[in-house]
């Protein structure tokens, strides 16, 4: 049986500058129709993803993907903002993916939209559009 993986996803970055409709997704991880099925999550802390367009997953981006690990530990410090079009999920962003079990705290994750008004925010720590979290035990 291999081991499991322990991961800590720390200060990463996904920024796209591009004026005119450029989006950018899951500061630390990507996950679109994949799956992490075994390991732990210990941190994801400090990760943003900044898109003029559009802005997703400050540290996780999962789309009709499995994120499913044993844990994921504190979720501190990660944000989404943009310019002009949706800031969602300042840590997680989940749409028809599955989580696994969330622990540990979360704490000062946000979204943020600059200059434009009427464009929605949401999430600030975790948005979930039907996707199942398996577990939400969490500190905040």
């Amino acid at each position: 049986m291999p081991s499991k993986i322990i991961m800590l996803f720390l200060v990463n970055t996904m920024r796209s500058n591009l004026t005119g409709g450029a989006y950018a997704y899951g500061g630390a991880i990507y996950n679109v129709a994949g799956g992490f099925t075994e390991g732990n999550v210990t941190e994801i802390s400090g990760n943003y993803a900044e898109g003029f367009g559009g802005a997703y997953g400050g540290g996780i981006y999962n789309t009709s993907g499995t994120f499913k690990l044993d844990k994921i530990g504190d979720i501190i410090n990660n944000h989404v903002t943009t310019q002009v079009a949706p800031a969602q999920g300042g840590a997680i962003y989940n749409q028809g993916g599955n989580l696994g079990v969330i622990t540990g705290a979360i704490e000062n994750n946000y979204a943020k939209i600059i200059g434009a008004t009427g464009a929605p925010a949401a999430g600030g720590a975790i948005y979930n559009q039907g996707g199942t979290i398996e577990e939400l035990n969490a500190t905040t």
